[in-house]
């Protein structure tokens, strides 16, 4: 596991929302709209065609979505695969505090209270992703 990739996973949370936003748009064009008539579409649009061609690229548009939402959960899953692999129970607090809730290594440090400073729990985390890249 790499920085980027820990770093990407709000960013990757964000993305399937918008993809899933999409493809619940893109569905209710087709079943909402009535001037798609879906019996015997071909799926090569005709030239003559511009409703059926319409479809089809909504159809299409929908598709593509629908992979990037499984590349993306893909990732998701290698991260929260990654993180619960951790068996130090302190370790893995702050991987997902900084992963999962975005937050800082001062705040993580401040809520675990005592001697915890920045730095120890920044060094903590960096040290680990670096002793187990694959987990």
């Amino acid at each position: 596991m790499t920085l980027e990739e820990l770093n990407e996973y709000g960013i990757i949370k964000a993305h399937i929302e918008h993809c899933r936003d999409k493809v619940r748009e893109l569905s209710s064009r087709t079943i909402r709209s009535p001037i798609f008539d879906t019996s015997g579409i071909s799926s090569s649009p005709s030239s003559s065609n511009p409703t059926e061609e319409k479809y089809i690229n909504t159809m299409m548009a929908k598709s593509r979505c629908e992979k990037q939402i499984a590349e993306d959960m893909e990732k998701i899953e290698r991260i929260e695969k990654y993180i619960s692999s951790i068996r130090d129970s302190r370790t893995r607090m702050i991987f997902e505090m900084h992963v999962y809730d975005n937050e800082t290594f001062w705040k993580i440090a401040m809520k675990f209270g005592g001697r915890n400073t920045e730095d120890s729990v920044k060094r903590m985390f960096y040290r680990y992703l670096k002793h187990h890249p694959r987990g």
